[in-house]
């Protein structure tokens, strides 16, 4: 019995390790628009209004994000298993886990696997894997980046980032259409 539970964990390990080269832009385009879109607005909700937001943005291409508000404690009353991002991160990695599982031929290693996929990837809640999307800048890339596997010529950026308390030209400059901070045309 104990030999046939160190083949299950070893098998199990080994579904997750293919998990290790896999990131979010691998997902079609159009799928990383609507994620950039709802954490964008999830954004403005929890910092309460459009004009209580400090930083605000997710970049298509990398997947990066960022949200930050006036109102620091507004902010931190969302915990970081509940930004859409992340949220669609770790169901897209328990999408593509099961994947690796339904392919396996033997039954009892599949249903290993599927367990394991299932306790690895708890999304939504305090036991989800950690993300690691959350940048600081538009520009920047998250940890374990990979290109994206479409070449659609998308915009790359959904949101705004800007100060409230300024009035500068890049401010303003980052809010005219067809720049950072416009909607995604796909």
């Amino acid at each position: 019995m104990y030999k046939l539970a160190c083949v299950i964990l070893l098998l199990a390990l080994l579904g997750q390790t293919v998990l290790a080269k896999w990131s979010m832009t691998q997902q079609p385009a159009e799928e990383r628009a609507r994620t950039c879109q709802e954490q964008v607005s999830f954004c403005y909700n929890a910092c309460g209004t459009v004009s209580r937001t400090t930083v605000n943005f997710c970049n298509i291409r990398t997947m990066g994000w960022n949200c930050a508000c006036e109102d620091k404690a507004a902010e931190a009353r969302v915990r970081q298993h509940e930004w859409p991002a992340t949220v669609a991160e770790c169901r897209a990695a328990l999408t593509m886990c099961n994947t690796g599982c339904a392919a396996r031929t033997d039954s009892i290693a599949r249903a290993a696997c599927y367990t394991s996929c299932t306790t690895d990837y708890q999304c939504s809640t305090a036991a989800a894997p950690r993300s690691s999307l959350q940048v600081q800048g538009i520009s920047d890339k998250p940890a374990g980046y990979i290109p994206p596997t479409d070449n659609r010529d998308i915009e790359l950026t959904i949101g705004m980032k800007f100060d409230s308390k300024t009035d500068d030209q890049n401010s303003r400059r980052m809010q005219k259409s067809g720049e950072l901070g416009s909607l995604p045309k796909i």
